[in-house]
């Protein structure tokens, strides 16, 4: 039979191993291109890929829901943002999903890449860093190095001193000494191939540097045993008589003499020791070489002794250096293998100082592995410079069109080219130069419909204003059943599922937990109040009557009846202020209560109305699954004691009807869907500038790109639906119509604003 190849293939796997657990940077950063271009694609290849636009697009129902529902107001405490999610997409993937540790980081690292481009923002390595997922992998990673670095240097530094016989699979042979000073001796050291390949592919030349210094150290040093163990007996010896009582003083040497011979007698090194104590132990061990060098005699060792033993603290600290000392192996190996261990710790911490320029190094090569966006739309802003600065000097024919060229082109580029959703600088530039504009033509519009002279065109300005300003809040569609929550089964499968839950109800930190809280602390307080009212105030005053008049009590059924005397002291006239005192004391005890129960109601009755407002928008949006997990909270909260149930009644009841309708769909207004959302800003822009500078042909030309933008968009059925900042994108295709309303309006804008600016077109050409 020929081995050959059975050697060859058992090679072969040695090295997949042993390639599998080495880090190699080029490997990660590969995987991270390779995760880049398969995100990029529009029918990705990847498992673990694919899995992520699930899970995007999860994130992307959670998220509206939840401002569907619960609104944009969060706890501080409790919010959570894109890489968070993120993270815990990635906390919530098989591991099989990854087949190096390259990988596993790369795909971290990927996930930043992720939130800059659904975000917009640029790509660098401050996204990386700020990504949970890439720190908590990494972490991970260097946690292990943590725990796996010692031994392989361990193994390194015995095979170098002769002690381990066996080389090391990663030794880094010519980079370390080899003086074989301890050949003599055997010493048993783990080796894990793969961990040794590990460790020896992160190891810089500044750590075998101080491998080579510690195993010359190591090789240099006499271990003579018997003088080891008198160093550590010295050293304990000196921790126990750091602090003498007065007793001791002048008597230092003395003590320590003293407590070295009862240290050698308690290990058998000696066969008498002073005084010693019977409470110490006496074990045996063997030290070659050892001699006592210690006197026997000394006439101040009874006095010591006496001293010693009464005292506790110095007795029990004696008793745990026998331990300590006792603890330590004082062959020659055991210390040879003690010090070996020692250095190999040391190598530790520059070794994760390393870890740390490797991840930097990483970030750094993710970041240049990815082309970056170009954004070139500032370069518009030049061309506007480059158009006045000519217009204003060499092509002064220029200058009287500047406004239609200026305003012309960039409401062509805001309707056509434009995204602010994924651009700052277009985001910005619109928010310095169009809302101020449109907030400018509200002014001047209220000063002239405000001033005594207003005409018919300034409360058609003031008209066209205030539609402009509708037409945000008008819903874009009538409805979306593609928005149910029930169109996306799937969607209580995912991680995400739980994050909402926790947002509308779940968490503490919840807007409708806190109110529940407070609803139950209302309850509590009530009833507790009018428990001690029962319980304490009336009998007070019931058991102080009895007790000045005679009076006796008796109970028949559920009636309690009292036995006044006929006459008493206490009720005699002259009496009167005493008695009617304690009255009076009783009435002012039923108004505090009265009053504190009033604000107590009150409080309920609001706090009640709040939760059922929250609730019935809760079961309102939410498909069968939450509706069932929402009831299941109520009655585990409500349920719980007997007086929190009318509250469960009051709360079923205000729902019982949403709870019998299907679920309704997530509302979409204009500025939730990028098209529209440019078209609002051209709308905005149309009416500002139409208002402000009344120039009847810069309107039209306005009117008509925006027109024609509204055209390409008109019934559009694939959606691009803008949740959040950073949230991506929700893709559907939807089945119903445009708002009637929204055309209406969206209509009679543009049709108002061609005939403020033709009225004004004429005014002036009629003043002229």
């Amino acid at each position: 039979m020929n081995k050959r190849p059975i050697v060859l293939i058992l090679v072969f796997l040695s090295l997949i191993i042993a390639t599998a657990f080495s880090f190699d940077t080029a490997k990660a950063t590969k995987a991270f291109k390779t995760y880049v271009e398969d995100y990029k694609k529009e029918q990705s290849q990847l498992p673990v890929i694919l899995k992520l636009k699930e899970d995007l697009k999860d994130l992307a129902l959670y998220r509206l829901y939840k401002l569907q529902i619960a609104g944009s107001v969060e706890k501080k405490e409790s919010t959570t943002t894109i890489p968070d999610l993120l993270t815990d997409h990635m906390k919530a993937l098989d591991e099989s999903y990854f087949s190096t540790g390259e990988e596993k980081i790369a795909y971290s690292a990927f996930l930043s890449w992720v939130v800059s481009d659904v975000s917009g923002k640029k790509f660098q390595v401050g996204t990386i860093n700020e990504m949970p997922a890439y720190s908590l992998t990494f972490n991970g990673y260097s946690s292990r190095i943590r725990t796996v670095a010692p031994q392989v240097y361990e193994s390194w530094i015995a095979y170098s001193l002769g002690l381990l016989k066996k080389r090391p699979s990663s030794f880094p042979e010519g980079n370390l000494p080899i003086p074989n000073t301890f050949s003599n001796f055997d010493l048993s050291v783990a080796m894990d191939p793969a961990e040794q390949e590990e460790i020896a592919s992160i190891t810089d030349e500044e750590i075998l540097k101080q491998l080579s210094k510690a195993i010359q150290d190591i090789s240099n040093k006499k271990y003579d045993v018997s003088a080891l163990f008198k160093d550590k007996v010295e050293e304990r010896v000196d921790f126990i008589t750091s602090r003498l009582s007065e007793d001791l003083e002048g008597l230092e040497d003395s003590t320590k003499n003293l407590l070295k011979l009862w240290i050698y007698r308690s290990f058998s090194l000696i066969q008498e020791a002073p005084y010693f104590p019977e409470s110490l132990p006496i074990n045996v061990m063997n030290i070659p070489g050892f001699e006592n060098d210690i006197s026997m005699e000394d006439p101040n060792y009874e006095k010591i002794s006496a001293i010693i033993t009464k005292n506790d603290m110095m007795m029990m600290q004696l008793n745990f250096a026998l331990k300590m000392i006792g603890n330590n192996d004082y062959s020659p190996v055991g210390l040879i293998e003690a010090d070996i261990v020692s250095e190999a710790k040391k190598m530790v911490a520059p070794l994760l100082s390393t870890l740390g320029q490797i991840r930097n190094e990483l970030s750094g090569e993710f970041i240049s592995s990815v082309s970056k966006k170009l954004s070139l739309g500032w370069i518009r802003i030049l061309f506007y410079a480059l158009i006045i600065f000519l217009g204003l000097t060499y092509l002064k024919i220029l200058k009287k069109y500047l406004l239609y060229i200026i305003v012309g082109f960039e409401t062509l580029y805001l309707l056509f080219l434009s995204n602010p959703y994924q651009s700052a600088f277009d985001l910005s530039l619109y928010a310095i130069v169009i809302i101020p504009l449109f907030v400018f033509a509200i002014l001047i519009t209220l000063g002239r419909v405000l001033s005594k002279k207003k005409k018919a065109i300034d409360l058609l300005a003031l008209a066209l204003i205030v539609l402009a300003l509708s037409l945000p809040f008008v819903k874009l569609y009538k409805n979306i059943p593609e928005l149910s929550m029930e169109k996306y089964p799937e969607f209580y499968d995912s991680i995400y599922y739980d994050a909402l839950k926790d947002d509308l109800f779940e968490s503490p930190n919840s807007l409708f937990n806190i109110e529940m809280r407070e609803l139950t602390s209302l309850v509590s307080a009530e009833l507790n109040e009018l428990k001690r009212g029962y319980r304490i105030i009336i009998p007070n005053m019931l058991n102080n009557l009895a007790k000045n008049t005679g009076t006796t009590f008796s109970v028949s059924g559920t009636r309690l009846r009292l036995s006044v005397p006929s006459f008493a002291d206490y009720l005699s006239i002259e009496n009167e202020p005493t008695y009617i005192s304690q009255f009076e004391d009783l009435q002012k005890a039923f108004k505090s209560f009265v009053r504190s129960s009033k604000r107590n109601y009150s409080q309920y009755k609001r706090t009640l109305n709040n939760i059922e407002n929250m609730a019935e928008k809760v079961v309102t949006y939410a498909g069968n699954p939450l509706r069932a997990d929402f009831e299941e909270y109520l009655k585990r909260t409500l349920e719980n004691k007997s007086e929190y149930t009318v509250a469960l009644d009051d709360i079923e009841t205000a729902i019982s009807d949403e709870m019998k309708i299907e679920p309704r769909s997530a509302l979409v207004t204009p500025y939730k869907v990028p098209k529209y959302t440019v078209l609002l800003l051209g709308v905005f822009l149309l009416v500002a500038t139409t208002v402000v500078f009344r120039n009847f042909f810069l309107s039209i030309l306005e009117g008509i790109l925006i027109v024609i933008a509204f055209v390409g968009a008109y019934g559009m059925r694939n959606l691009d639906i803008f949740v959040q900042a950073g949230t991506p994108y929700l893709k559907l295709s939807v089945s119903t119509g445009m708002n009637i309303w929204f055309f209406v309006i969206f209509t009679v804008i543009i049709v108002l604003a061609e005939i403020f600016a033709f009225i004004s077109y004429k005014k002036g050409r009629e003043s002229a």
